[in-house]
Protein backbone atom coordinates (compact mmCIF):
# COMPACT_ATOMS: atom_id res chain seq x y z
CA UNK A 1 0.00 0.00 0.00
CA UNK A 2 1.36 3.24 -0.72
CA UNK A 3 1.96 5.64 2.06
CA UNK A 4 -1.24 7.63 1.01
CA UNK A 5 -3.26 4.97 1.54
CA UNK A 6 -1.25 4.70 4.69
CA UNK A 7 -2.53 8.20 5.84
CA UNK A 8 -6.11 7.45 4.82
CA UNK A 9 -6.52 4.87 6.91
CA UNK A 10 -4.97 5.99 9.52
CA UNK A 11 -7.16 9.07 9.41
CA UNK A 12 -10.36 6.96 9.10
CA UNK A 13 -9.44 5.16 12.50
CA UNK A 14 -8.96 8.23 14.04
CA UNK A 15 -12.22 9.69 12.83
CA UNK A 16 -14.14 6.73 13.61
CA UNK A 17 -12.39 6.53 17.14
CA UNK A 18 -13.55 10.40 17.82
CA UNK A 19 -16.43 10.16 16.90
CA UNK A 20 -16.99 6.86 19.70
CA UNK A 21 -15.93 8.73 21.84
CA UNK A 22 -18.40 11.45 21.33
CA UNK A 23 -15.93 14.20 22.50
CA UNK A 24 -17.14 16.85 19.63
CA UNK A 25 -15.03 19.33 18.02
CA UNK A 26 -11.58 19.39 20.21
CA UNK A 27 -10.20 23.12 19.59
CA UNK A 28 -13.49 25.49 20.57
CA UNK A 29 -11.79 29.08 20.53
CA UNK A 30 -10.48 31.13 17.39
CA UNK A 31 -11.33 31.10 13.96
CA UNK A 32 -12.98 27.60 11.94
CA UNK A 33 -10.30 25.64 11.15
CA UNK A 34 -9.59 24.05 7.25
CA UNK A 35 -8.69 20.82 8.86
CA UNK A 36 -11.10 18.84 11.14
CA UNK A 37 -9.86 17.28 14.07
CA UNK A 38 -9.73 13.96 12.80
CA UNK A 39 -7.78 15.23 9.53
CA UNK A 40 -4.80 16.83 11.72
CA UNK A 41 -3.94 14.36 14.33
CA UNK A 42 -2.76 11.39 11.70
CA UNK A 43 -0.70 14.65 9.72
CA UNK A 44 1.07 15.24 12.99
CA UNK A 45 1.81 11.24 13.59
CA UNK A 46 2.99 11.01 9.89
CA UNK A 47 5.32 14.02 10.81
CA UNK A 48 7.00 12.23 13.53
CA UNK A 49 7.23 8.94 12.42
CA UNK A 50 9.08 10.60 8.95
CA UNK A 51 10.94 12.81 11.35
CA UNK A 52 9.77 16.40 10.34
CA UNK A 53 9.22 18.17 13.95
CA UNK A 54 9.00 22.03 12.97
CA UNK A 55 5.72 22.72 10.93
CA UNK A 56 7.91 24.43 8.34
CA UNK A 57 8.93 20.67 7.44
CA UNK A 58 6.00 19.48 8.00
CA UNK A 59 4.21 21.63 5.65
CA UNK A 60 6.68 21.28 2.89
CA UNK A 61 6.49 17.62 3.02
CA UNK A 62 2.93 17.60 2.57
CA UNK A 63 3.20 19.86 -0.41
CA UNK A 64 4.93 17.28 -2.49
Amino acid sequence: MAPRGHLLVLLRLIDDQLQALGLGRLRRRGPAPTLSDAGVIPIELAAEAFGHDAARDLCRFFRR
